[in-house]
C-alpha cells in the first residue's frame, strides 16, 4: 500500500483500489489473512504507521500481518494493542535495533 492505494508489479503500479476495497472483495474467501506492506516506510526505520495499521485492522476481520517501518519493541507493542496479529520485521533486526532475545522473551518464539 502506498498513500492508501494497493500497489502491484513490485510496487511500481497503482491498482486503483484501496485496501478496504480489496479486503471487502476477499472478506468471505477461504484465505489465511492479509499481508500488508507500507511501501512508503519499508526499510526506512521510521517507525510503524499506527494510524494506517488501525485503519487496516478496522477494515477486516481476517488475520492481519503488517510490515514497513517497524523499528522497536514499542512499535510491536503498539501494533499488538491495535489488534495486528502478525508482523514482518526486517531491517530493524538486521541492524540490531530490535534485540532478538528481548523480542522472544516478550512475544514468544
Amino acid at each position: 500500500v502506498r498513500d492508501g492505494r494497493i500497489q502491484t508489479q513490485g510496487w511500481t503500479e497503482d491498482a486503483d483500489r484501496t485496501s478496504g476495497e480489496l479486503f471487502a472483495f476477499f472478506e468471505s474467501a477461504p484465505i489465511a489473512g492479509f499481508l500488508c506492506t507500507n511501501v512508503d516506510r519499508e526499510g526506512k526505520l521510521e517507525g510503524a504507521d499506527l494510524s494506517w495499521a488501525a485503519e487496516l485492522r478496522a477494515s477486516t476481520q481476517q488475520l492481519l500481518c503488517v510490515t514497513g517501518g517497524i523499528t522497536s519493541l514499542d512499535d510491536l507493542r503498539a501494533l499488538a494493542r491495535i489488534g495486528v496479529e502478525e508482523v514482518v520485521v526486517g531491517t530493524a533486526l538486521y541492524l540490531g535495533r530490535i534485540d532478538v532475545r528481548a523480542l522472544r522473551q516478550e512475544f514468544g518464539s
